[in-house]
């Protein structure tokens, strides 16, 4: 088996935890591997050091001159000639832009966030959602239940983390400090501050870390300055991951997606889940459609309920590990590497025009 892989780096529908898939298939699916980057090539020789086979790129991902699906075409067809069986477009944008090759190599594509800026060209593929509310959102937009596959989930797992110490150095944080990390880049930003001014009257030292890629921190700083609740929210520092975070802080909250953001992602809060932190998501949120293990990450019932369950955590109690724990055991065991390797494998084994559920 040949796989050629598509994925766009920067776009916002393109994950640190989706890269971290395409890494994982490559090191477990034993055949040749390339992967064309649609975008500069330094992004190209940014996965070449995140350990990706890349074979090249093709610039221009905003399609401004409306000619990327045919230069991408083009490789495709030079990749088929070089014995190529599969394409995988990894994330919504990489799949915009497959629905528009005519190829005779099996289209299958592995999408987490979708939004507006998802256009499906053609219906001739086959589509693995994370969710089924991801799968809804696929027939909103046209595509026939056939060509949906049943979800598939998957996290890659960190090895290594930054210590306690570089972490509260890098946040500029002492130690009596209670730490709040938030998941979410398309995550409201009303709820944010809602939450971040609930606490702060409570008295509690608490300060609340926003992903590295928040989409709304504009708005949100904006109206936290005015409240005077600006210095409660930390931005996770260039040198540091989201995962750091994760480790040291007391708990990780997941607010729910912006009313207006039609995203719905939900690997970021796999990742979270599995790093073994308490963990807060309301049960209106994606995740919850996740099948085996959404209603047991996504418990909460409203926002009240989780700043009772985060003022419970800084103020010591203890009541919640129990339930931690399960929740990152069955992550794990759904999750793994190797559930999501063989799932994989079983959809590019799969004719497109079966629905695999």
């Amino acid at each position: 088996m040949h796989l050629l892989h598509i994925v766009t780096p920067s776009h916002s529908l393109t994950s640190p935890e989706l890269l971290g898939l395409i890494r994982l298939t490559q090191q477990q699916v034993g055949c040749v591997h390339k992967t064309f980057v649609v975008g500069a090539s330094s992004e190209a020789n940014y996965l070449r050091k995140c350990g990706l086979s890349v074979f090249g790129s093709v610039a221009g991902a905003l399609d401004s001159s409306r000619t990327l699906v045919e230069r991408l075409s083009r490789l495709v067809d030079v990749s088929c000639a070089d014995g190529a069986t599969n394409i995988i477009a990894w994330g919504g944008h990489a799949t915009s832009v497959v629905s528009g090759i005519k190829t005779s190599l099996h289209k299958i594509a592995f999408v987490d966030g979708m939004n507006q800026t998802v256009q499906l060209r053609s219906n001739d593929f086959m589509i693995i959602p994370t969710s089924w509310e991801g799968s809804s959102y696929l027939q909103q937009l046209g595509l026939a239940t056939d060509f949906i596959s049943e979800p598939l989930i998957g996290v890659e797992p960190t090895t290594m983390v930054a210590s306690r110490s570089v972490v509260m150095d890098l946040l500029k944080l002492d130690g009596t400090v209670r730490v709040v990390a938030v998941v979410g880049n398309n995550c409201s930003w009303k709820e944010v501050l809602d939450m971040v001014f609930r606490i702060q009257t409570t008295g509690e030292r608490v300060v609340f870390i926003l992903p590295p890629y928040y989409a709304y921190r504009s708005h949100l700083m904006f109206a936290a300055k005015k409240q005077g609740i600006a210095n409660l929210l930390i931005d996770t520092p260039a040198a540091l991951r989201l995962v750091d975070v994760y480790a040291h802080a007391d708990c990780v909250w997941v607010p729910s997606v912006a009313a207006f953001d039609a995203s719905c992602s939900i690997l970021d809060v796999l990742k979270a889940a599995w790093e073994d932190v308490p963990i807060a998501v309301e049960s209106s949120h994606p995740v919850s459609s996740v099948p085996t293990i959404g209603t047991k990450i996504a418990w909460a019932s409203d926002v009240l309920d989780i700043a009772s369950w985060i003022l419970d955590i800084v103020r010591g109690s203890t009541k919640w590990e129990r339930d931690c724990a399960e929740v990152t055991t069955s992550v794990r065991l759904i999750a793994s590497p190797s559930r999501f390797i063989e799932g994989l494998q079983q959809r590019l084994s799969a004719s497109p025009c079966l629905r695999c559920c």
